[in-house]
């Protein structure tokens, strides 16, 4: 039996509220995933809950790049944020994370939920997912708060920037001792 569209789009909000709805509607319904640049540090952002407008997300978006040399992009998919005592669905946001991350080939995969008071942002709450075979750092969530303008704290700007950098710097780290110790091995097979 199918429904007109007219009888469900009045209701698209409340349906589309409801997480695993909302990810069958965007895997078949949504834009392709965006693709990594191969040799560029690429994070993607996926839509944040609570973020009906987009604002933060789009904030992100052009913040990031002006703070560190990466490509940034969205990825045009929700990752809801499951409530802490529910193991198992954090375990499944943490497993489609990276599966994500593999499909676009991306570094890193920010993804949150904007957290409001009423009708006012009141905080940001950030998970950072690696790739299963990406360095190991600790941070995996955090918390930021926002001033009274609506906007994050310059202090929160700067600890997000530096988690990204620590990723950035691991990134580089890597890329050298590969040039150091397996280049110089190729050049004398080459020879």
């Amino acid at each position: 039996m199918a429904l007109p569209i007219g009888a469900i789009a009045p209701h698209t909000r409340d349906i589309l509220s409801r997480p695993m709805v909302a990810d069958n509607v965007e895997r078949v319904f949504g834009d392709p995933l965006p693709t990594a640049k191969h040799g560029v540090f690429t994070i993607v952002i996926a839509d944040f809950d609570g973020d009906d407008d987009g604002v933060t997300q789009q904030f992100l978006l052009v913040w990031l790049p002006q703070q560190l040399p990466v490509n940034v992009v969205r990825l045009g998919r929700h990752l809801h944020v499951p409530m802490s005592e529910d193991q198992e669905a954090v375990k499944n946001a943490l497993k489609s994370g990276q599966e994500y991350l593999k499909q676009t080939g991306a570094q890193l995969l920010i993804w949150g939920k904007l957290h409001h008071v009423g009708t006012l942002p009141a905080g940001l709450e950030v998970h950072y997912t690696l790739p299963p075979n990406g360095p190991k750092w600790e941070l995996r969530s955090r918390l930021y708060g926002f001033t009274d303008r609506g906007v994050i704290a310059v202090e929160s700007r700067q600890d997000l920037a530096s988690v990204v950098k620590r990723e950035l710097d691991e990134e580089i780290r890597e890329q050298q001792e590969y040039e150091r110790t397996i280049l110089p091995q190729l050049e004398m097979v080459r020879l």
